[in-house]
């Protein structure tokens, strides 16, 4: 079934259906494909095994079971982790120097960020062309020129001056109106971010003559603590916002959602970076610190060692306790469902395909899509703007990318439903137009 169909409007050749009205009201439970789990299985095995590397998904299957959006995903976790394996040895032989030595501003991490610098640019140049080969052999490469308006968007019917068909008219004005008020909320939000961020310091700096050193480790904590807590508040915000605007066209729609998204977890995730590495070592001294042996608000000789501190917990907890929670919770909730769903059911294996996959944890093609590439791209922050704190960055990188290839595929194959939007937008735009 075309999601399209269902959403668009009679005048296109659809049914009008406001289907997340629907869901809401509870007129309908669910709407999904199901799952054909004769290829689930192979698709499993061949992605999930220990095996497997991220660069040998099988893309052209996964594109077309799950969509050229999740494939493509896939394709670039696959070439980033390629292009990760150097400087992961690289920067595993730097991280022992630093560690070796003691010395966290090490006259050597200079050269590492030159070949960071050399790696990123050639890294991202090399995505471009794959990017554009990918998008042209899956018939990508244009879509977006032929793309239909967003059956959710609202507008005056008129008919157009140029063809004379009838097209729905949102005033500009009223759009740019919307993004405005938008964005206004969106920097608010930043503004308490950074209010949040500056108070923990102020908490680092009260509390440094009672536990020394351990001051930088519970600053790190807590920081850890407001990204996770924020990026969860703001999940739920950034959606409403960008259905508040009234995009055109769904990739006007990923575009605005994309932009809000990644500046605030920018902003969220690197405040406390950006102020060890700028702006602590120019701040007065804690009253209790030693003239001698402390500079600025860094808590040590260096800013460089509570900046390391700092990476390490938050990007520590990034790769184990968000991916982790990022499975188990979805299982969990899987598991109740489930247990929910079939009480008072004596025989469960004669259920029905459809009544197993409803019970299946929900995916949102956009949003969760999204996410995935803003995480990836957080992470590729890590990695490279405060490289020469923890040079080893980079390994954990790799590592991280080959759990996750596996751990999301394992999730779209087992505990979540099959994603409704699984065509191009030039068939969509066949049927309807």
């Amino acid at each position: 079934l075309l999601r399209g169909l269902f959403r668009a409007p009679k005048r296109l050749g659809g049914c009008d259906l406001e289907i997340s009205k629907l869901l809401y009201r509870g007129e309908i439970l669910a709407l999904y494909p199901l799952h054909d789990r004769s290829i689930t299985k192979q698709l499993a095995n061949k992605c999930t095994s220990i095996s497997a590397k991220p660069w040998d998904s099988p893309t052209h299957d996964l594109k077309e079971y799950f969509g050229e959006k999740i494939a493509l995903y896939t394709v670039f976790i696959g070439h980033y982790s390629i292009f990760l394996i150097l400087p992961s040895i690289i920067g595993l032989v730097f991280q022992l120097v630093v560690g070796g030595t003691g010395d966290f501003s090490h006259p050597v991490l200079p050269f590492y960020s030159l070949v960071i610098t050399v790696w990123s640019i050639t890294m991202l140049e090399y995505w471009k062309r794959k990017e554009s080969y990918t998008a042209m052999k899956w018939g990508m490469s244009e879509f977006e020129e032929e793309e239909p308006v967003r059956p959710e968007f609202k507008g005056h019917p008129i008919r157009s001056y140029i063809d004379g068909k009838e097209m729905l008219y949102f005033p500009p004005e009223e759009y740019v109106d919307n993004m405005a008020n938008s964005g206004s909320i969106v920097g608010a939000y930043m503004l308490l971010v950074l209010g949040v961020v500056a108070s923990i310091y102020v908490l680092r700096f009260s509390i440094e003559s009672k536990v020394g050193t351990y001051s930088s480790t519970i600053a790190s904590v807590l920081n850890t603590l407001q990204i996770t807590i924020f990026n969860y508040i703001y999940r739920g915000i950034v959606v409403k916002l960008t259905d508040y605007e009234n995009p055109r066209t769904d990739t006007m729609y990923e575009d605005s959602l994309i932009m809000k998204l990644f500046v605030f977890q920018f902003v969220n995730s690197y405040a406390s970076f950006f102020f060890l590495a700028f702006i602590a070592l120019y701040l007065a001294k804690s009253p209790s610190a030693d003239d001698d042996d402390v500079v600025g608000q860094c808590g040590a000789s260096t800013c460089m060692y509570p900046l390391s501190i700092n990476l390490a917990i938050i990007f520590g907890v990034r790769l184990t306790v968000t991916n982790f929670l990022d499975i188990f919770i979805p299982f969990i909730n899987y598991k109740m469902k489930i247990k929910k769903e079939t009480e008072g059911v004596e025989d469960i294996s004669r259920l029905t395909p459809a009544e197993h996959d409803y019970m299946l944890m929900d995916y949102n093609g956009m949003l969760d899509g999204i996410e995935c590439y803003a995480d990836t791209a957080i992470q590729y922050g890590f990695s490279v703007l405060f490289v020469t704190a923890l040079p080893c960055a980079a390994f954990f990188s790799l590592v991280s990318n080959y759990f996750k290839s596996k751990l999301n595929l394992w999730k779209l194959t087992t505990v979540s439903k099959r994603k409704l939007h699984v065509i191009l937008y030039n068939t969509v735009h066949y049927f309807f137009m």
